[in-house]
């Protein structure tokens, strides 16, 4: 009974954490361990890789080696065949890399890319993570969080990869607020220098963000400045459309 018991009470962890990142304290009063229970339970999982620090070292957040055993049985593949169709008319249409991400934990992962055709091309970022703050497909995300959950990242060090990243708290408050009112939004080289990106948000039939539309290229010749708001458009709409298609 004992192992019964263990398997329950690391399941209420992992359920805990699978609505949001959380801190040690935070899991033990949100399931009613004992805090040196949770402590045990999360060292294993974190063993196993089933979970694993955020970035602050302060939270723990779903790892990726229970993405790894349910993503088959997930949306992600649901939502890349979808997508697919949608990335390939704004490569074609905007001569750049286009690709789909959903959100897990706190952070990005890249589902799909399709990749543009020229001599200086995108590396392919599918099956790898992102912070938030530093992409637009993390962002998007962001902008629909709930105010606690914001905050609680906001008040925490971000990182900041190059000299253009934006990671104070007020400035990511007004490009999130900024996001809902354009319905996408530019990053340029805050999380790889040279490269710019454009997001929009997918909404699902809940009215959730079930994921990201991307699409991205060297920042010497992407954006065309003067057609960054016809390109944020174009992603927008294609957005939109896989919204729609996702939900029938």
């Amino acid at each position: 009974m004992a192992g019964v018991q263990s398997v329950e009470r690391a399941v209420a962890l992992l359920q805990a954490l699978a609505r949001e990142p959380s801190s040690l304290s935070d899991l033990a009063g949100r399931t009613g361990l004992a805090r040196s229970t949770a402590a045990r339970l999360l060292g294993t999982l974190e063993g196993a890789g089933m979970v694993e620090r955020c970035l602050d070292g302060a939270r723990y957040q779903v790892g990726p080696g229970l993405f790894a055993l349910v993503r088959p049985a997930r949306e992600h593949d649901r939502i890349s065949a979808a997508a697919r169709p949608f990335l390939e008319r704004l490569c074609a249409d905007l001569g750049e890399t286009a690709g789909v991400s959903v959100l897990e934990g706190d952070r990005v992962l890249y589902l799909d890319q399709v990749g543009a055709v020229g001599d200086v091309q995108i590396r392919d970022w599918t099956g790898e993570y992102a912070p938030p703050h530093l992409v637009p497909s993390g962002l998007v995300h962001m902008a629909r969080w709930s105010e606690g959950r914001l905050g609680r990242y906001l008040s925490l060090p971000m990182d900041a990869p190059t000299g253009a990243s934006v990671c104070r708290p007020e400035d990511v408050l007004a490009r999130l607020t900024r996001l809902l009112s354009a319905g996408y939004e530019w990053c340029h080289g805050e999380f790889v220098r040279g490269i710019s990106s454009v997001a929009a948000p997918v909404v699902g039939p809940s009215g959730d963000v079930v994921a990201a539309l991307h699409v991205h290229g060297p920042s010497y010749r992407f954006p065309d400045w003067e057609q960054t708001h016809d390109i944020g458009r174009a992603v927008a709409d294609a957005a939109k459309a896989l919204g729609l298609a996702y939900e029938n």
